[in-house]
């Protein structure tokens, strides 16, 4: 856990960088009353609860204000809980936000698609690989015979030789 004000609530996952849409200021200063404007952004980190989003310094949004974001025709809230800059780009910001719609279908669609999806995927691949072990160590099933309780016989290692008399 770490220092009061810096603990997380939920883990965070890399995800491939997401392109979305989020409605900030049109100025670029903090005034939070300037003409709200659709632009570009990207979620680079995801979790149940929030994400992290980079966008450019021109477009800044205000820390502790709600800021609409969208993707793949899904949209939602957001609360923007800190602003940092990008590291190694001057151009660039990063915000840590929280999903402010409870439940929120957008964080839920982003995080089906980026985390849980591809996480389903490589657990179903790890599967595969352990049934062809398993599978492949053992003989076909004989033909069972109604009248006998239904036995497989044990595993052989072929390899060794000590199959044969």
């Amino acid at each position: 856990m770490g220092p009061v004000g810096h603990q997380r609530i939920a883990q965070r996952f890399r995800v491939a960088t997401t392109p979305i849409r989020w409605q900030v200021p049109k100025r670029k200063g903090l005034d939070a009353r300037s003409k709200p404007v659709m632009t570009e952004a990207a979620v680079i980190e995801l979790s149940v609860m929030g994400a992290a989003i980079v966008c450019p310094v021109k477009w800044r949004a205000v820390t502790g204000s709600k800021v609409q974001i969208a993707w793949e025709g899904v949209s939602g809230f957001v609360s923007i809980r800190r602003e940092v800059p990008f590291p190694g780009s001057s151009k660039l910001a990063m915000y840590g936000v929280e999903f402010a719609d409870n439940p929120s279908l957008v964080g839920k669609a982003l995080f089906d698609h980026l985390v849980a999806g591809p996480a389903a995927a490589a657990g179903a691949r790890v599967a595969a690989v352990a049934a062809e072990a398993v599978i492949g160590g053992y003989d076909a099933a004989p033909a069972h015979d109604p009248g006998q309780p239904a036995m497989w016989p044990a595993p052989v290692d072929r390899s060794s030789g000590l199959d044969r008399p």
